[in-house]
């Protein structure tokens, strides 16, 4: 297989991708034989290193309505690599989701965000709505919604600022427990 060969054939394989690029090379680096399961357990490798050498960074995305105008922001967190490539958090999810990671990761996420927060003054900023998102995983782990809560108090965030967002891959893979929630 040529690259752009991998690429429909990773595609094919993980639809949401931990992340196309790290497979592209990984790939090029086995000579062209690609397994899967190798793959997978590089990313889940080197998302573990990424949280432990602090390269996940809060991000915040502004979401615009049809005219134009700020309506809230997406925060997440992206990995910042120490060669300077910058995953999305769509990038990582599913690898990460698979693996249970994307619990710890999501939150290390809140636990930054919510102190964020409590640091900057939101009534002198143009976002007065923030939307976060939440894995199917997250959703399941026991305690999370106490965890939540319990920082939305420490940090004095306001909750009606906060919208959560369930995650594609939750409605994918998962749809009736979703559901439930």
């Amino acid at each position: 297989l040529h690259s752009y060969e991998a690429l429909a054939f990773i595609d094919k394989v993980y639809p949401h991708g931990c992340d196309y690029a790290i497979a592209t090379v990984f790939y090029e680096e086995k000579g062209g034989v690609f397994d899967n399961t190798q793959w997978f357990n590089h990313c889940i490798r080197s998302l573990r290193q990424a949280i432990d050498n602090d390269e996940m960074r809060l991000a915040v995305t502004p979401e615009l309505s049809s005219q134009g105008d700020i309506v809230s922001g997406e925060a997440t967190l992206q990995w910042f690599s120490e060669d300077g490539k910058v995953y999305i958090y769509e990038e990582y999810l599913t690898a990460a989701t698979a693996n249970g990671l994307i619990v710890e990761i999501e939150k290390l996420f809140y636990t930054r965000f919510f102190r964020t927060l409590k640091k900057i003054d939101i009534s002198k900023m143009r976002l007065k709505m923030f939307t976060v998102k939440i894995s199917d995983r997250t959703i399941k782990e026991p305690g999370i919604a106490e965890y939540i809560l319990e920082l939305l108090e420490r940090y004095s965030v306001d909750p009606s600022v906060i919208e959560f967002q369930i995650t594609e891959d939750a409605l994918w893979f998962d749809f009736r427990s979703v559901s439930m929630v």
